[in-house]
């Protein structure tokens, strides 16, 4: 059985639960259209102001995508919901709920994070990077003890896999970039592949592997069971 199943039905939402959505952003003109117009003003000038058209593509599909998951799981018209900014800035339905949500894209590929009763970030990165000078950039996002953790590990995804561990949760708890990477330590403290920050024991960290080439990862205030699915994609 897939790890990223399509849905056969609208997915209810579940207390306790977090759903996670594998979203392909390679869509052709009709579907981009239909996505296009469940967009508010906001969005789309938004989106004009990317330079280049596969930028305003990628945008386009993957908030016109969390519109139709929004709109699924708060059963209203995806067109009508309205956004505002909570802790940090953080993006948050307007309407009173205690939903919560979060948006990561790299490539051709989005996740999208929704979880009804908590806090909720997701990261999502490509592991195909040329150029990047990874021990620079691992001196000022990890700490000591990360370094040595990812060294160990010898995995090659391994630097890209905590990397996402980091920016889910800060992207859950709103923060985002405005506190440093380095300035907190993860220690794996539960099962494998299940993460909390070193100092908030409060949260949970789970890895996700949405295709190859892609490495994730989903924070959650409190135990959430995690659901994966694929978004359907008509083209």
């Amino acid at each position: 059985m897939s790890l990223w199943p399509m849905a056969a039905d609208e997915v209810a939402p579940v207390a306790g639960h977090v759903d996670v959505w594998r979203c392909d952003l390679r869509c052709g003109p009709y579907v981009l259209g239909r996505l296009w117009d469940l967009l508010d003003d906001g969005e789309r000038r938004a989106a004009r102001a990317f330079r280049f058209e596969w930028l305003l593509r990628r945008y386009v599909a993957s908030h016109g995508m969390l519109r139709l998951l929004l709109g699924q799981t708060l059963a209203v018209a995806p067109a009508s919901i309205t956004f505002t900014k909570g802790f940090h800035g953080k993006p948050r339905v307007a309407a009173e709920t205690p939903l919560e949500f979060n948006l990561a894209h790299a490539g051709e590929m989005a996740l999208i994070a929704i979880c009804t009763d908590g806090a909720v970030g997701v990261d999502l990165e490509a592991l195909d990077r040329p150029g990047m000078c990874y021990e620079e950039i691992a001196a000022v996002a990890f700490t000591p003890p990360e370094n040595a953790f990812i060294e160990a590990s010898r995995d090659a995804a391994a630097w890209w896999r905590h990397w996402t561990r980091k920016e889910a949760y800060v992207k859950a708890t709103g923060e985002g970039l405005s506190r440093s990477p380095d300035s907190f330590s993860l220690s794996q403290v539960l099962p494998a592949r299940t993460w909390q920050p070193a100092s908030d024991r409060g949260w949970q960290i789970r890895d996700l592997d949405p295709e190859p080439g892609y490495v994730g990862a989903v924070a959650t205030r409190g135990p959430h069971r995690l659901r994966q699915w694929s978004f359907a994609n008509a083209g």
